[in-house]
C-alpha cells in the first residue's frame, strides 16, 4: 500500500516462547484465527505485524523513498525470509538455520565480511 509512510513499516509485537516448535505452532494458529496480521518465526520468538507488513515491504519502502538502486539484506533467522526476498542480494551467517541458508545469496561470518563482499 503506497499510502504508508516509512514509519508504519513494520510495527510489530514480538511473543517469546519456551521452544522452536511452541513458537512455529503459534504462528500457525495466528494465520489461521486472526486475517488481519502476519506472524513471522524468528527461532523461539514470533513477530505479529499488521497484515501486508514484513521486512520486505519495508526494504521496497526504503529502496522507492530514497530512490535505490539496489538493496542488500542480512538476517539470520525466519522473520527475514521476506527481507531475503525484497533484496537485491541477500546475506545469512553460517550460524543461521540450514534452511535460512538455502534462501540467500551467500553465507558470511559476520556483517563487516558482507560489507567487504559487496564493496
Amino acid at each position: 500500500d503506497r499510502s504508508r509512510g516509512l514509519g508504519d513499516v513494520y510495527k510489530r509485537q514480538s511473543l517469546v516462547f519456551d521452544t522452536n516448535e511452541e513458537a512455529a505452532t503459534f504462528v500457525s494458529d495466528v494465520h489461521d484465527r486472526y486475517p488481519m496480521v502476519s506472524g513471522y518465526q524468528n527461532t523461539n520468538v514470533i513477530d505479529i505485524v499488521s497484515k501486508g507488513i514484513s521486512k520486505g515491504t519495508g526494504v521496497k519502502a526504503i529502496k522507492k523513498h530514497f530512490n535505490a538502486d539496489k538493496m542488500l539484506g542480512i538476517g539470520d533467522s525466519y522473520n527475514d525470509l521476506p527481507l531475503f526476498k525484497a533484496s537485491d542480494y541477500s546475506f545469512t551467517f553460517h550460524s543461521s538455520p540450514d534452511s535460512l541458508k538455502k534462501e540467500v545469496n551467500d553465507v558470511v561470518s559476520s556483517v563487516s565480511e558482507a560489507i567487504n563482499k559487496v564493496l
